[in-house]
């Protein structure tokens, strides 16, 4: 199928913005390829629901979109789960069997194996991986149902204050739950007036370890923790007052769950319903990626024994197709010039079971006219929904990935197209957060007011409109960002 005739065939799709990163080739093919499978009866690709997924990818940074024919498939969506709220754990048990999978396959010495046995296993593991986003996609399909249907129930400024606060749930994040923790230690650490490096503080590193190694990982050079950067972590909470900052943090979690606990006394038996899924779903959601991330954790060895045996970093590897890693394995080669054009622009979409891969002019041809540009660049003031309350002024600093996490210093404006838990270092310093994307349960919507930072979500091609060393004004109250001349 030529370009004109795929143009055609989404002519009546809509591609609704549903963030980005950056991201290598294959978690960003395997993201899209899971929507081609069959689905189950709590995945967002079962049988009624008519919405497909697509990517448009420039030079590893990635933008995700849905490709949905009637935004009303999203609220038949979430009666699904209205009627069986027993759905949502059924989607969590999935995820855990999938990691444990994953990571009894990869659970092997490599190096002992032969080139083709190392195929297989990727190509495993790759079939194994993207499964695991069936949940991130299904609970972004939630995300979506649950805004349609309070907007349809209540006037704008009353359904984003719902909004915001039904998404208020009594289960920490695993972020949240890093930073308690880390905190805990640092406390315990003071306490005792024991050191970092005593017994104590020894084991303590390594249980943090043990349990948040993966946290930070992303889809792209994200490294995990380490020891030495949860010694420093707990070392600089230790100079500080952490008694002090666990204090406020918790006051802070419990005064948000009283303002929930009187908004919903004030809602129907209908609207609780959908807020008892609202409140579940950015625990899972972030549950769901820290299954993503360990996956990616305990695979790590099989691509470095890849790289390895067919002499190329793993930056490389982690761009190619599973046929491309295979033929290289088995002695073949590989057309570089075809790898260099599809990392410099592809568009993948899944559409009615079909993965389509568009490379070069075709992926730049089918961005323009099914998706083009969605905000005014001449704009000097952006309007947002409001994730977490609050208000700053500072200087614009644009983030995509960890390469950029050096330019933030404390009290910069964090411009983002979304966050993820990598993100956990820059968004502690940040005076407030700009996102692009605008989803309920979006990991920068959640971990933003658990964090206690200022932010707006939702503001179309902010990390365009806004620039490094840009003066801003971030009115979190009202959902305003302006420029200041």
């Amino acid at each position: 199928m030529n370009v004109k005739q795929l143009e055609k065939k989404l002519s009546g799709y809509k591609f609704l913005p549903e963030g980005g990163r950056a991201c290598f080739f294959y978690p960003h093919y395997e993201i899209i390829r899971q929507m081609s499978k069959p689905g189950f009866p709590w995945s967002a690709n079962y049988k009624e629901i008519d919405t497909s997924f697509g990517s448009y990818s420039k030079n590893h940074i990635v933008e995700w979109y849905f490709i949905s024919s009637d935004e009303k498939h999203y609220i038949n969506f979430i009666e699904r789960y209205i009627k069986n709220p027993k759905l949502l754990e059924d989607l969590k048990k999935y995820a855990d069997d999938l990691k444990n999978k994953i990571t009894k396959l990869v659970d092997k010495d490599f190096f002992k194996r032969s080139n083709e046995d190392l195929g297989n296993i990727l190509s495993e593991y790759y079939d194994l991986y993207q499964e695991l986003f069936k949940g991130s996609v299904t609970l972004r399909t939630l995300d979506r149902g649950i805004v349609m249907s309070v907007r349809q129930r209540h006037p704008e400024e009353k359904a984003d204050e719902i909004l915001r606060n039904i998404t208020i749930s009594d289960k920490p994040t695993v972020s949240l739950k890093e930073e308690l923790d880390v905190l805990n230690l640092a406390l315990k650490l003071n306490k005792e007036h024991k050191t970092i490096e005593s017994l104590r503080g020894k084991l303590g590193i390594k249980k943090l370890l043990k349990k948040y190694a993966w946290s930070i990982l992303g889809y792209y050079k994200e490294q995990p923790n380490t020891e030495g950067t949860f010694e420093k972590r707990v070392s600089d909470l230790m100079k500080e007052n952490p008694e002090v900052l666990l204090n406020n943090l918790q006051e802070r979690i419990a005064e948000d769950r009283i303002k929930r606990d009187k908004l919903l006394m004030g809602l129907s038996s209908e609207e609780k319903k959908i807020a008892f899924i609202a409140s579940e779903t950015p625990y899972l959601k972030d549950y769901v990626k820290s299954k993503i991330n360990e996956a990616q954790y305990y695979a790590e060895p099989l691509f470095i024994e890849i790289a390895k045996r067919i002499k190329k970093s793993l930056e490389y590897i982690k761009d190619l197709m599973i046929e491309e890693v295979k033929r290289l394995l088995a002695g073949g080669s590989v057309d570089d010039s075809i790898i260099k054009e599809r990392t410099k622009e592809n568009f993948i979409i899944s559409l009615n079971g079909e993965v389509f891969v568009l490379v070069g002019s075709d992926a730049g041809y089918i961005n323009n006219k099914c998706v083009g540009d969605t905000f005014n660049a001449d704009s000097e003031e952006f309007k947002g929904r409001v994730a977490s309350l609050g208000y700053a002024k500072g200087l614009v600093k644009v983030v995509y990935d960890v390469g950029d996490f050096h330019k933030v210093q404390a009290g910069d404006i964090l411009v983002v197209i979304n966050t993820s838990p990598d993100f956990i270092p820059v968004i502690r310093k940040a005076g407030a957060i700009v996102a692009e994307e605008g989803g309920l349960t979006a990991h920068v919507s959640v971990v933003s007011r658990e964090f206690g930072v200022p932010c707006i979500v939702g503001v179309k091609g902010a990390t365009s409109l806004l620039k490094d060393g840009d003066l801003v004004e971030v009115n979190a109250n009202k959902g305003i960002v302006r420029k200041i001349k």
